[in-house]
């Protein structure tokens, strides 16, 4: 009936998969190294300028939004997932449902954040503020209202991504993103020139994100209108409603990943100070964008996988992700190899001499970088697969061993604490649960005990 008419585009088929998914790491890895380099120049550019103590103000903000990445209340990770299932199986309404729902649910917690955000921040008392040397307390209250205005305000726009990953189109992000490293690069470079303060730094970092996500979302809405462009008859509360429900372990997921890991820097920064933070910050960023060269191909390949087991072709799942896991672990592990024997050496001339960190803290950042990478790859196959609550439960279990073992990690050693406070409290709650449900969704048809008919 005409609620269900099926879409008229071709059905993406194993072929397709593979070439969305080739396309995304080759195309998005490419584009990646260009942004990376970009955004590698634009830090160091605004770390000479502001020094290491505002820098770390700078680098605690922006890392705001990977602690409160939670916002979206799961729905952007059930949209990637439901409508790439939708997608598969050629129903129009559920696509256009499942946006349209989604972008309206996302509108109403953007307008809450900024409703709601301002005035605490205004609000909160100076005691509560970081604790940075020669930072004015009014200039950080003012970052932070602009961090909660941007992110408000791009919320909605979160679902550009999701619906490129979900047509199979995921290396639009990645050229996407490269405009955006031009574009932080240009700002950086005119916040040095005319000598602006770290607000002006903040705005750029987390705003400009927001404004390339709005432009991947009007792309997408203007060239498959028919398929995934908002519309005001399929827009209902329980819709909505139905969208954040689905949504939840998603959110538990985030909230628990937000609890352990986007807390490191806020950690460092209580208990070593901003300067401490800065460190922190500036290898994080390092090796999260030796992640991110094959962030778009792992994403793309969480959605081709519920794609093709909406298709019931489960041996190309089986096939394409032992294919995929080899060669980008192999690859990381010698990237990570290179950033820990050349790293120290080239840090200090990248961001000055103030902040130089030592070869064991490299250490520590690829033993856990390599590990998480292996761990994220598994997790996106479970998300692929609808097998989330599985791992959001162990998930909050691992948040409340975290954050103290974490605290207790930093202060006897320092700032490779968190780090090794993420993997002994991941590797024994989270990481082995991961490995085994995934194995289990791996596992070969035809490797299932069959009793005899004579038995």
């Amino acid at each position: 009936m005409a609620s269900r008419r099926s879409i008229r585009c071709p059905r993406p088929s194993e072929n397709i998969r593979d070439m969305a998914i080739r396309r995304a790491f080759v195309s998005g890895a490419g584009a990646k190294v260009l942004t990376i380099l970009l955004g590698l120049a634009a830090i160091g550019a605004a770390t000479r300028h502001l020094g290491a103590n505002a820098y770390g103000v700078v680098a605690i903000i922006v890392g705001l939004t990977g602690l409160f990445g939670f916002l979206d209340f799961g729905i952007g990770g059930s949209l990637v997932s439901d409508l790439a299932r939708s997608y598969a199986r050629r129903t129009v309404r559920d696509m256009r449902t499942a946006v349209t729902n989604s972008y309206a649910a996302l509108s109403v917690i953007g307008g809450l954040v900024v409703v709601l955000g301002c005035p605490i921040v205004l609000n909160l008392p100076s005691e509560l503020l970081f604790d940075a040397p020669g930072v004015n307390a009014t200039e950080i209250r003012l970052s932070l209202l602009l961090y909660v205005v941007a992110t408000g305000v791009t919320l909605p726009f979160n679902v550009g991504p999701r619906i490129a990953l979900s047509l199979q189109f995921g290396l639009l992000t990645g050229i996407v993103n490269l405009v955006s490293g031009v574009m932080v690069l240009v700002l950086v470079a005119i916040g040095v020139s005319f000598d602006l303060s770290l607000s002006y730094f903040v705005l750029i970092f987390v705003g400009v994100p927001g404004i390339t996500n709005f432009a991947v979302t009007i792309y997408l809405f203007i060239r498959h209108k028919r398929y995934v462009l908002p519309k005001w008859s399929l827009l209902s509360f329980s819709g909505a409603l139905n969208m954040v429900l689905r949504g939840l372990p998603f959110l538990v997921m985030g909230i628990a990943g937000a609890i352990a890991y986007q807390t490191d820097i806020l950690v460092v920064a209580y208990v070593l100070g901003s300067a401490g933070a800065a460190v922190f910050a500036v290898l994080t960023r390092i090796f999260s964008s030796l992640i991110q060269l094959f962030a778009g191909g792992l994403q793309q390949m969480w959605a081709s996988v519920a794609h093709a087991l909406a298709e019931d072709d489960k041996e190309w799942v089986r096939r394409k992700f032992w294919h995929t896991f080899s060669i980008t672990m192999t690859l990381f592990v010698v990237a990570a190899g290179l950033a820990v024997l050349l790293g120290p050496s080239l840090v200090p001339i990248w961001v000055g001499s103030s902040i130089s960190p030592s070869w064991d803290l490299f250490l520590a950042f690829a033993v856990w970088n390599t590990y998480n990478f292996a761990m994220m790859q598994f997790s996106f196959l479970l998300n692929g697969a609808g097998k989330v609550w599985s791992q959001a439960i162990p998930a909050l279990i691992m948040a409340g061993i975290n954050v103290p073992l974490s605290i207790y990690l930093t202060q006897q050693i320092g700032l490779a604490g968190p780090l090794y406070g993420s993997l002994i409290s991941h590797s024994l709650t989270v990481g082995w649960l991961t490995v085994l449900w995934a194995l289990r969704v791996l596992r070969p048809a035809d490797s299932q005990v069959r009793i005899s008919s004579h038995a």
